[in-house]
């Protein structure tokens, strides 16, 4: 594992505030779904090769894959920050069945290839977010 990845394993093993809300973010190895909601849903449950990461609303749990590119953390971040919207916004219901994660996954890589090729989009980010005072969670 390169210097560059332990560093980001690092920054994404930490809590997020999403909403109103604290998540723990972790990276496993092999991520699988196992809340109640997954089982409900019919999703995902056991392990798959190509699982990139969930989010568990039950759980205040967002998990990515850590044995995947940089890269593909990043999207499966920004990817379940999305659902974790959805689940808080409660306007997931009014999603058809599978429509929710075509959203999701376009905007999410969307997202992620405008933040790599945009550096100047992470520099008003970062200073907009200078400007504001530290959250309750981070003191």
């Amino acid at each position: 594992m390169t210097k560059k990845n332990k560093k980001l394993l690092n920054i994404l093993n930490n809590k997020l505030k999403i909403g109103a809300h604290i998540f723990t973010c972790e990276t496993r190895p092999k991520p699988y779904k196992r809340s109640k909601r997954a089982l409900e849903q019919g999703e995902l449950t056991g392990r798959h090769p190509t699982m990139y990461g969930y989010m568990s609303p039950d759980d205040l749990l967002i998990v990515i894959n850590e044995q995947v590119a940089p890269s593909f953390q990043l999207e499966t971040l920004l990817h379940e920050i999305l659902h974790a919207l959805i689940e808080i916004d409660g306007t997931r219901e009014s999603f058809k069945r599978g429509t929710e994660e075509r959203i999701v996954q376009a905007l999410g890589h969307g997202l992620t290839q405008v933040l790599l090729d945009n550096k100047n989009v992470l520099d008003a980010i970062i200073c907009v977010r200078q400007s504001r005072p530290t959250p309750a969670h981070k003191k």
